[in-house]
Parts: structure tokens; C-alpha cells; sequence
């Protein structure tokens, strides 16, 4: 009898493991690792999606299309190495508002994935697809469907 009595409360106490864990906080996503911008085009990252951080800047010719491919710097202002990025021209989510006719890279203004606003002064986080194509500065690849995050702001106006 002791032999049963032990059976179930094993079975019991497997039951109540199994409910207990089935109450444990939902797994979370692992961040994908950054990768250098310097890197960004070699062949085993194309095709693929890669994160990458730095500083939007306007292309150096606006000519209204949509979408806008800017330039993503290591460094505020377009510093070397960079990767070109296409963004939709919008106010959505990871989205760049439309330039004004005489725009200058002062009035840039990204809208990231959670609505914040990241202007060049904003280092972003941006995943997207490495995608191959030849630009005219002599890139290779730009990142297509941007997601967009706000990591930092440095040289911030008070």
C-alpha cells in the first residue's frame, strides 16, 4: 500500500512541476549582434539580416524619391565606414519624415520602430536585409526594411 500511496503522489509532484513551469515568465528574443559597418558588405552577410549602429545622414543629393536611401556613419555627420540604408519617406514607424526643398542634414528626422524621433545627433540601431547593389560613391550593399531603434544621443542641444 505504501508502494501506491508513493506512486501517486511522485505522479502528484509531476504534475504540479509540469503546472509550475508552465507559469514561468515567456522566453525572450536574444538580440542579434551588431556588425561593424566596416564588414557590412562582404558576402556572408548578403541576403542576410544584420544589426548595425551609427549616425543617419541625408544622401548627398535629394531629389524627392521615396524611398530615401541615406547614409548610416560611424560617427555623427557621415564618418567613414558607412552603409546606405532605405528608409520610406513618412511620419510611421521607421520611416524618415520628407526633406524640406533646401533640406541640410540639420533637418533630418528618422522615426523609429517605438515613434521616438532620432535626428543626426541620434546613434540608431538598425536591422535589416543586406541587399547587393553597386551605388555611384562605390558602395556594394544598402539595408532594405529597416527596423530602427534610438541607442544614444551625443552633441545633444539642451
Amino acid at each position: 500500500m505504501k508502494t501506491n500511496t508513493l506512486s501517486v503522489l511522485s505522479i502528484s509532484g509531476l504534475a504540479l512541476t509540469l503546472s509550475l513551469s508552465a507559469c514561468g515568465p515567456a522566453p525572450t528574443a536574444t538580440p542579434q549582434p551588431v556588425t561593424s559597418l566596416g564588414v557590412i558588405c562582404e558576402p556572408q552577410n548578403l541576403w542576410q539580416r544584420r544589426t548595425v549602429e551609427g549616425f543617419f545622414i541625408y544622401p548627398d543629393v535629394l531629389d524627392g524619391s521615396d524611398p530615401l536611401v541615406l547614409i548610416l556613419g560611424t560617427g555623427p555627420g557621415g564618418v567613414e565606414p558607412y552603409v546606405h540604408v532605405r528608409v520610406s519617406v513618412g511620419t510611421g514607424a521607421n520611416q524618415v519624415k520628407a526633406p524640406p526643398p533646401d533640406a541640410s542634414d540639420l533637418d533630418l528626422q528618422v522615426v523609429t520602430a517605438d515613434g521616438a524621433i532620432a535626428d543626426l545627433d541620434a546613434q540608431v540601431r538598425v536591422s535589416g536585409q543586406v541587399v547587393e547593389q553597386s551605388l555611384a560613391d562605390g558602395s556594394t550593399c544598402l539595408l532594405t526594411e529597416p527596423v530602427i531603434e534610438l541607442t544614444g544621443v551625443v552633441n545633444s542641444v539642451p
